[in-house]
Formats: C-alpha cells, structure tokens, sequence
C-alpha cells in the first residue's frame, strides 16, 4: 500500500529476511477459493508469513489490479508464492479481497 495509506516494508541490501519453514506433511490447502472468506485460521499457521499494517483512519477505495512485489528464495523445488490482500475488522476477522498466486516450478531434466 502507499505509504500515506497503509503498508510498506522496505530494507536495504543485507536487512534480515523473514523466514518459515515449509513441512510437506502439513500443507496449505484453501481449495483454490476466491470467494471472501474469513482467513484468520491461515494466518495463525506458523509456516505462512503475514503482514499487517496500522488500522487506516477511514475507509479506502480499491479500483483497479492490485499487485504485490515479492524478493524470495526457496530450498524447495516447486513453490508458490501467494499474496493475499484482506481486510481486517476490530475483532481480528480478517477477510479475503483478492487473490494471487505465482507458481515457481523447477527445471525439469
């Protein structure tokens, strides 16, 4: 999000990166919804990384396509990167407006 709205994590060169570690035997599955729905469930998972930013002082008007850039590395083979932009209400709900996913596969010999 702009600055003067929301949401804005920048750092230089060799800031320390967030990470989590992926267990296979634990997968992420929100059956490929795009409904809204209440993702707080996903986001209390210690193995997805959530950013959230200070309640806005009104309401924001979204048009157009969102986008999300994303710097990332993977031991994995095959991985997707999600970013899912929500709302989240005084008491923690926090519901799904969009959806995005980008699949990172590895070359195959």
């Amino acid at each position: 999000m702009a600055p003067e709205v929301g949401l804005q994590h920048l750092d230089g060169p060799g800031a320390p990166s967030d990470r989590f570690v992926y267990n296979p035997d634990d997968p992420f599955d929100d059956e490929g919804e795009r409904r809204p729905e209440n993702l707080r469930r996903f986001e209390l998972r210690h193995d997805i990384l959530v950013y959230t930013s200070e309640a806005l002082a009104g309401d924001v008007t979204v048009a157009g396509e969102l986008s999300a850039e994303i710097y990332a590395a993977t031991t994995g083979t095959d991985t997707d990167w999600v970013a899912v932009p929500t709302d989240v209400d005084p008491l923690g709900h926090s519901t799904r407006l969009s959806h995005y996913i980008v699949r990172a596969l590895a070359p195959r010999v």
